[in-house]
């Protein structure tokens, strides 16, 4: 039942999307997440309803990104706290609230309620039928397959490396892969380990970062991405810029292929296409930024990235209590002041990736310390249009920026204006092969 009886991992390195973790960088981004396991247990166990202060930690433990249906919280409550049959008029709201993308399987619903309401084992004859309703197929990868070449990069949960893969497609003998080593073999982080794979396995976009699976015979624990070989966006833009340099025997020397106005529309079009598809999958990201897109050839840009951020972008993150890390510069108000995090947040995200973008890679605000910033975002500043950015462009980001969520921009308006706007001029790869 992982897909959706979802705990916050404690390290740090997933971040939630509606919940589930996609594994790739992350942050413990609520105070409600450390909700105790008695007020859980006390409600799936009892059937007494839920303390009101609790619901939200339960709506993000339980993996959604959006509120409970109202009219469908008694019959949750009776449903998850009693063991008996789920009222067949809440079965609809049940399932979109947690997220499911198709009906459980009838023979499977008396042992899934069982399970539910009693906190006793999973009968083990259902478990195949409740797999294929959670989407547990995450493929399975022998070591010995799998050759380390050379350390991409370190961070908290362990280390990424470039390696090459055998049998993993059948039309080629090896690939290059990024392989993520899990660091700490302790059980809790096995078990985030297994979940973090079930649900990536179900991610499956064009422009999300793909999973190949894991390899879990022995340690460390290993999961294997496909590689981007360009490394990160912000990076990327950063070498891009009027401002790169590069050596030349030893010399520095002004860096060619600065980024025009067309590839920076098609850069940003494609992680809008990847967050309408995430938004369409109910998944909150809580950290979009160009540090976690990547970047492979032709300019091909994806939303993923290896849990690094934290490390490598450490001045992009504000520290909150012992071990909580904010991105603040790419947060709204309610996210900043209440935790509230919701495909809308993501919007106002969007947007700043949007400003990163046109001012190839500069930090947001960065004239200003966090605790400035976190004064202007709460106060309704919003960050200056960039220099080469058009009017089109920048008004996007505005809508992006409203203070009230509802009123920003839809996501999906967002990619149909970029990718109209991309259209209007042609789109020149050849420095980027």
């Amino acid at each position: 039942m992982l897909r959706f009886l979802n705990k916050k991992p404690e390290d740090g390195h997933l971040f939630s999307w509606k919940g589930n973790a996609f594994g790739i960088t992350s942050l413990e981004l609520s105070k409600f997440v450390s909700l105790s396991g008695e007020v859980m247990e006390h409600w799936l166990g009892k059937g007494e309803a839920l303390e009101p202060a609790a619901i939200p930690a339960v709506e993000h433990w339980l993996g959604k990104g959006e509120a409970l249906e109202p009219a469908a919280i008694p019959a949750v409550e009776h449903w998850l706290g009693k063991g008996e049959a789920l009222e067949p008029a809440a079965i609809p709201a049940v399932e979109h609230w947690l997220g499911k993308g198709e009906a459980l399987e009838p023979a499977a619903i008396p042992a899934v309620e069982h399970w539910l309401g009693k906190g006793e084992a999973l009968e083990p004859a259902a478990i195949p039928a409740v797999e294929h309703w959670l989407g547990k197929d995450v493929q399975h990868i022998k070591r010995r397959d799998i050759v380390l070449k050379r350390e991409l990069g370190e961070g908290a949960f362990g280390k990424v490396f470039l390696a090459e893969c055998y049998n993993l497609s059948p039309t080629n003998d090896k690939m290059l892969v990024a392989v993520k080593a899990l660091k700490d073999p302790t059980l809790a982080a096995r078990k985030d380990f297994q979940r973090e794979a079930e649900l990536l396995t179900n991610l499956q976009h064009e422009h999300i970062v793909k999973f190949y699976g894991v390899c879990g015979d022995g340690d460390p624990l290993i999961m294997v991405f496909e590689y981007m070989k360009h490394g990160d966006l912000n990076k990327f833009l950063r070498a891009h810029g009027p401002d790169a340099m590069i050596l030349v025997d030893g010399q520095p020397r002004q860096a060619k292929g600065e980024l025009g106005l067309s590839q920076m529309l098609h850069i940003a079009s494609q992680i809008a296409s990847g967050m309408v598809y995430l938004a369409s999958q109910h998944f909150v990201h809580r950290d979009l930024a160009t540090r976690n897109c990547l970047v492979g050839a032709n300019l091909l840009v994806k939303i993923g990235d290896f849990g690094m951020s934290r490390d490598v972008y450490s001045t992009d993150y504000y520290r909150v209590g012992g071990h909580t890390m904010l991105p603040i510069r790419w947060m709204p108000p309610e996210s900043i002041m209440y935790r509230k995090f919701t495909t809308e947040s993501d919007v106002w995200s969007f947007g700043v990736i949007l400003w990163e973008i046109f001012t190839y890679g500069k930090q947001p605000w960065f004239q200003l310390s966090n605790t400035e910033v976190i004064e202007c975002i709460t106060q309704g500043r919003v960050l200056e249009r960039p220099r080469v950015c058009p009017k089109e462009v920048y008004d996007i980001m505005l809508g992006c920026w409203q203070r009230e969520p509802q009123q920003r921009l839809n996501i999906k308006e967002i990619y149909k204006i970029l990718h109209a706007l991309g259209k209007a001029t042609p789109i020149y790869l050849d420095i980027l092969g």
